[in-house]
């Protein structure tokens, strides 16, 4: 997928932030100067190189800079995913019927990235849970960067008194959930389904049983050849889903395509037949007078304003 240099897709999330110990205070997102905050958490971690993970293929996602918007009540961090085995890019120019193609290549101490922004409300949503702004790049998904997020608060120890007035240590806890806002029924009136995939634990008997092999789950796609409409979608679909999971199958997934081009696998849940279903949705962002690059080595003002705007 290549990325657009005007806009961005954004993706809605709460990120949930509680002490470990239930009766911690929750800390804020920002607070005065020696007071304990997330964001202190996060500039500890980063000062002391320690705000990245390792993959196992030998990339690097790491935090490169934060920066605070307090008129716009938010933080703004930026991460980098680099690759040191990377192809080089290239590119390519069409004359008529000719085509040349020019490989951007690199320096032997260069590595190719992406870089994603991470946008955090600082007034929070609930006591301890706060609205937080994902920019969506391939390559770059929240599942690798919760995971900074996560060591950096554990690693931040903070004193408080409990109620007998003894001195306690604890650390934030992180949870993180997606904000379901965009319904199936809506993504209908201008989308339309896919395919279904169906699953159940794999029966194979063939199999030896001295440890050997393990057979995992076993799948059927069926393609959806006729459109569904946005009135009656719930209850063609419910009715399959029920007689599959009589029939054994007990994950359904249909996909989704939306009129961005953009799919998505909607989930249909044990029980939750016949019902409205909703889910995240990535919202499309338009940046303008600013060319967004696909790596950044700072947080870029004009991305982060048109984000809160």
């Amino acid at each position: 997928m290549f990325l657009e240099k005007d806009f961005r897709y954004i993706r809605h999330y709460r990120f949930t932030m509680r002490g470990r110990k239930a009766a911690a205070p929750v800390l804020a997102v920002v607070a005065g100067k020696g007071e304990y905050s997330i964001l202190d958490a996060l500039e500890q971690a980063y000062a002391a190189d320690e705000a990245y993970v390792a993959t196992t293929n030998g990339e690097i996602v790491e935090l490169v800079d934060i920066k605070s918007f307090p008129k716009m009540g938010a933080v703004a961090l930026l991460f980098h995913r680099s690759h040191p085995d990377a192809a080089d890019p290239s590119y390519r120019k069409k004359t008529g019927r000719k085509i040349s193609v020019r490989a951007a290549n690199r320096e032997a101490d260069e590595e190719q990235s992406v870089s994603a922004h991470v946008i955090v409300r600082t007034k929070p949503h609930a006591e301890g849970v706060y609205d937080v702004l994902f920019e969506e790049i391939p390559g770059l998904p929240l599942s690798v960067i919760q995971p900074i997020f996560a060591r950096a608060l554990n690693e931040y120890k903070y004193e408080f008194t409990d109620k007998r007035g003894r001195e306690q240590e604890t650390h934030t806890v992180l949870r993180v959930q997606g904000v379901k806002s965009e319904s199936v029924t809506d993504a209908l009136r201008t989308g339309h389904f896919g395919y279904i995939t169906l699953s159940k634990p794999a029966d194979a008997p063939f199999i030896d049983s001295e440890d050997t092999f393990k057979p995992l789950d076993q799948k059927m796609k069926i393609r959806i050849q006729q459109e569904l409409e946005p009135k009656t979608w719930i209850d063609v679909l419910g009715k399959l889903a029920r007689n599959a999971r009589n029939d054994g199958w007990d994950g359904f997934q249909v996909d989704l395509t939306m009129d961005d081009d953009r799919r998505k696998t909607i989930k249909v849940d044990r029980g939750q037949e016949g019902k409205e279903i909703l889910f995240v949705r990535a919202e499309q962002v338009h940046i303008k007078n600013t060319d967004l690059p696909t790596c950044s080595p700072n947080v870029i003002d004009a991305f982060v304003k048109s984000v809160l705007a």
